[in-house]
């Protein structure tokens, strides 16, 4: 267990080019942004068993984040699971979890990045270019997962070199981070 404090922060200088939009792509503009986050966080691996009529082990494994974002209030982020080797060489695992991701400085504080988007008119059967500002935004709150994965992985006794995984994921994101492109 335990708990962290960070803060971060940008001055970011553009150059003079940029600044007034002269070039085709890029033309970032200057901007300053900080924050602060504070953490706490646990977690507890579990032997249940090793070597039993059951198996050759079973692990389970837990987890907890609270964190606090000054631009966006606090999230609590968690994952359970096991790994089970039901016998030599065959190892079955499975966690399911809920994520985060927290907007960047430039997510946030950036006034603006000046460039040029290709887009295909589909009535007049034309390519045009236009120009497109990205921004930040103050408002963004953490994107949000809900993830499981499980997976299979086994070792066979005649190649003990060689392990073979087969996994699956299904990753579930609400409130995703994103800049609409065209």
């Amino acid at each position: 267990l335990g708990a962290e404090y960070r803060e971060e922060k940008a001055n970011a200088l553009a150059d003079p080019i940029s600044q007034v939009n002269g070039f085709w792509a890029g033309n970032f503009k200057n901007f300053t942004g900080k924050y602060d986050v504070k953490e706490a966080f646990a977690e507890i691996g579990v032997p249940v068993f090793k070597d039993s009529s059951l198996g050759r082990g079973l692990d389970l494994n837990f987890a907890g984040r609270l964190t606090d974002y000054s631009t966006s209030g606090s999230v609590v982020t968690w994952k359970a699971g096991f790994r089970y080797e039901a016998v030599d060489g065959l190892v079955l695992r499975l966690t399911r979890s809920r994520d985060v991701r927290a907007p960047n400085l430039q997510e946030l504080f950036q006034p603006g990045v000046v460039g040029n988007q290709g887009i295909r008119d589909p009535f007049i059967n034309a390519d045009t270019r236009v120009t497109q500002t990205v921004s930040g935004n103050l408002n963004l709150k953490p994107e949000k997962a809900d993830t499981l994965t499980a997976g299979v992985v086994f070792t066979p006794a005649f190649a003990p070199s060689l392990k073979v995984s087969i996994d699956y994921y299904n990753i579930d994101i609400d409130q995703a981070i994103a800049t609409n492109s065209s």
